[in-house]
């Protein structure tokens, strides 16, 4: 009974201990080792917390440069198309010019198609050079992302 006695008191008088959540090897109470708990998922949300931001960060970055890419495909299919159609008239001009069926109406028209053509790229590669200027403009006006 005795025995039965101490070890009672003897349960009831010792701290509740566990293994450290942050320092292996050492044994924490209860309101320590819930200090701990506290601490760590402060830790672990700030570091969501940054690879959120990070992963956003990231997409915007992606969407820039897909973008890029997308404008940089659409001007050289401007250019091929343009060459294409600059080559047509000067060769179509060229044969009749050959042949002997080059008339002054057909050759001034065929100059007044390739002058035409050669504005239309002009104004193309003004407008390129204009979304440009915003585009830069835009980027540098954007707010920061928020790294909360």
């Amino acid at each position: 009974m005795l025995l039965a006695l101490l070890l009672c008191i003897g349960l009831v008088g010792c701290p509740i201990t566990t293994a450290s959540l942050i320092t292996p090897g050492s044994d924490v109470t209860v309101a320590e080792f819930q200090g701990e708990v506290i601490t760590l998922s402060s830790q672990l949300d700030k570091s969501a917390a940054a690879i959120d931001a990070s992963l956003t960060q990231h997409n915007i970055d992606v969407q820039a440069f897909n973008k890029r890419v997308e404008l940089g495909q659409d001007a050289i299919n401007k250019k091929v198309e343009l060459r294409t159609e600059i080559v047509a008239v000067i060769g179509g001009a060229g044969t009749a010019l050959l042949s002997g069926t080059l008339t002054p109406q057909a050759g001034v028209a065929a100059v007044l198609q390739i002058a035409t053509l050669f504005a239309a790229a002009g104004l193309t590669l003004d407008n390129r050079r204009k979304d440009k200027v915003i585009a830069a403009k835009t980027s540098t006006t954007a707010p920061p992302a928020s790294n909360s």
